[in-house]
């Protein structure tokens, strides 16, 4: 397990929109906790209608709100005078239900359409796209504080933002008032870079497109945040900040601390900054493992301290904890070649576990042969097609864009086809074999055979194991069989 898909630790806010919450216009949460996928159809007779309120209206109390199911919901900037709903209990006319964190809410209606540009007719309030619903946001310059403008169309769910039209991307801000219209703050606490930073989201980092010119498209969940691009440290002008090298580019990010390498880390607490964090439930590294990106893979050169290069994916590479014994690796890991496939590479700290005591997940096994800890492997998915290795719970998928296995094929890694040392043993109904990458003595266990109909389309049995045996059509677009390897190319 050589190459390693990474995503920087600086996007897990981004993972959910309400974990960068304070950073909305205004410094206020109030709109962050609502999920717009989930609203409730207004239901009712057709010919009686719920009675009309003033919902949405301004309020210091609940009796500044009409209805005698409404109430003022103090959090919101003003005071926001809402109801309870539900699919049997309909908003009154001129709101929507949606669902929050909290319980469903009603929420007053918009017009994305105002030819005016009012959208919200309150101060300090814009549309959201999504209902649309008003929150606390903007339609104009005239909903924000002096010096400030407003983008009608920017916030996380469209209700427009204020920003400072003579800031720029990648400056300090302590909340999104502080960034240009359009962006957003990361906070220091979530992004790890020291006094924040302006950035923007809904780029696309498969494409490297949305971002503007000097900007860096970074993945960031569902989507992709632009930060301020780099492509060595002296881009980076702020104190604390160094050019961090990532998968679609550099980007000024928080420098890394060295003593951080190799140690146990979390995305949410935010102790591998600058850094990336090699989780369990993701790679398998046991208990995780803090890396530092962007070093030269040939020359081996760019790591911290006694730290070791290798390949981790796209030709980018990481650093390993750099060793010389047993003794300078924590639990769960051992001082072997950092490349598996070459015995005199440098030796850094690798995944090792003996048993699942060292895992940091309960439900984790520790799979001896590869050292990782994995999910309980089902056998019944051994043979079973997969994109990724999120298909094949506890198991590698061996994909097709990857190594060529036709529609890719789930597998059970870390048995032993050579040499001394630990293995895992392979699942009823499957065998060891090669699979061309890493270690050249672990291979992986795959469905055994006695026929080929035993086999699924795009594979033969040979030597009684299911293997590649393309054909033109077995291959998914783009790609080709090669006849001879039986992989697609």
């Amino acid at each position: 397990m050589n190459n390693l898909r990474i995503t920087p630790v600086i996007l897990v806010c981004m993972l959910v929109a309400a974990g960068c919450n304070e950073t909305h216009d205004g410094g206020t949460d109030a709109g962050s906790d609502i999920t717009f996928d989930a609203a409730f159809p207004d239901s009712g007779p057709a010919d009686a209608g719920p009675a009309p309120s003033n919902v949405g209206a301004a309020c210091r109390g609940d009796e500044d709100c009409d209805g005698d199911d409404t109430y003022c919901d103090a959090e919101f900037p003003g005071g926001y005078c809402t109801a309870v709903c539900a699919p049997d209990l309909p908003c009154p006319d001129g709101s929507t239900c949606i669902e929050s964190r909290t319980g469903s809410t009603c929420f007053a209606d918009c017009d994305l359409e105002a030819s005016d540009g009012d959208f919200c007719s309150r101060d300090g309030y814009g549309c959201a796209e999504a209902g649309p619903i008003c929150l606390p946001g903007c339609d104009s310059d005239d909903d924000c504080s002096e010096g400030l403008a407003c983008d009608p169309m920017a916030g996380f769910n469209g209700e427009g933002q204020c920003g400072d039209p003579s800031a720029s991307v990648g400056d300090a801000c302590e909340d999104t008032e502080m960034c240009p219209p359009g962006y957003f703050c990361l906070s220091e606490r979530f992004s790890g870079i020291p006094g924040g930073a302006c950035g923007s989201f809904g780029c696309d980092p498969d494409a490297g497109t949305g971002c503007a010119e000097g900007e860096t498209c970074l993945p960031a969940g569902r989507g992709g945040v632009c930060l301020l691009g780099c492509t060595e440290d002296t881009d980076c002008a702020r104190d604390g900040q160094e050019c961090v090298m990532g998968e679609t580019g550099g980007y000024c990010g928080p420098e890394f601390a060295d003593e951080n390498l190799g140690q146990i880390c979390s995305a949410g607490r935010g102790d591998c900054t600058g850094g990336v964090c090699l989780s369990e439930s993701e790679t398998g590294w046991v208990d995780s493992y803090c890396v530092s990106v962007g070093c030269d893979i040939e020359a081996g050169t760019g790591c911290p301290g006694d730290g070791v290069c290798i390949d981790g994916a796209d030709g980018m590479g990481i650093c390993l904890d750099g060793c010389v014994d047993e003794g300078d690796c924590r639990a769960g890991y051992a001082c072997s070649p950092s490349d598996p496939s070459d015995p005199s590479s440098a030796t850094a700290c690798r995944p090792a576990c003996e048993d699942s005591t060292v895992c940091g997940n309960e439900d984790f096994e520790c799979n001896v042969g590869s050292g990782l800890c994995l999910e309980a492997f089902d056998p019944a998915s051994a043979g079973e097609p997969c994109n990724d290795g999120g298909d094949c719970d506890g198991g590698r998928c061996l994909t097709e864009a990857d190594e060529g296995w036709p529609a890719g094929t789930c597998t059970y890694p870390g048995c032993r086809l050579s040499g001394s040392g630990p293995a895992s043993e392979c699942p009823t109904g499957t065998a060891c074999i090669d699979d061309g990458t890493g270690d050249p003595d672990l291979g992986v266990c795959v469905d055994s055979c006695t026929e080929a109909v035993d086999c699924r389309p795009g594979y033969d049995c040979v030597d009684d194991l299911c293997q590649p045996a393309c054909s033109d059509t077995d291959c998914g677009m783009g790609r080709t069989c090669n006849a001879s390897s039986g992989l697609c190319e």
